[in-house]
């Protein structure tokens, strides 16, 4: 093999769903600290893909359950951006092709936008956590339904949005893959 070998890192934790309420998400610092350190070029999280959940949504009769305990519906983005998953998937990737070295609030509201459309939340909410608070409004394909929604999984107890999300804005990475 030519370069360095690649290295990997294997995170298994809990579902933080199930902890108790006695939980404090606060306590997720030192881990995220020594994540960071690690420093990934890329995070993956055990979960479907936008496009996964989108081809299972095509056979409700085999997928339903699996659709309904591990798919968001994407239907409010697709309302508010007008585009389905597999148009919205290509979408935000011709925007990260061509992604600027300082994008702009308005840049990461679209992205969001579509990463929303494109049924990756973990992504979107990558995206909103990288916008200063005073600029995660409505406007740039955000309406306030979609707003409200990635308000509410930024504190959502999931390890996908309290630790690869917040770990993938904290390196600067522009999103999270399933």
């Amino acid at each position: 093999p030519v370069g360095p070998t690649n290295q990997v890192l294997v995170l298994g934790t809990p579902h933080l769903s199930g902890l108790p309420d006695t939980f404090d998400p606060k306590t997720l610092g030192p881990l995220l600290d020594r994540l960071a350190t690690f420093a990934p070029q890329v995070i993956l999280v055990e979960s479907l893909s936008g496009p996964q959940c989108d081809f299972l949504r095509r056979y409700p009769a085999r997928y339903r359950e699996t659709v309904e305990g591990y798919c968001w519906d994407p239907a409010p983005a697709r309302a508010a951006t007008g585009m389905d998953v597999p148009a919205a998937t290509e979408a935000s990737d011709k925007m990260l092709a061509s992604w600027p070295k300082a994008p702009t609030p308005a840049d990461r509201r679209k992205l969001a936008s579509l990463f929303l459309a494109g049924g990756e939340q973990t992504s979107a909410v990558v995206q909103w956590l990288r916008l200063p608070e005073a600029e995660r409004k409505v406007g740039d394909g955000l309406d306030a339904t979609l707003v409200a929604r990635l308000n509410t999984l930024i504190g959502r107890r999931n390890e996908d949005f309290m630790i690869a999300a917040p770990l993938a804005a904290r390196l600067g990475l522009e999103r999270v893959y399933a």
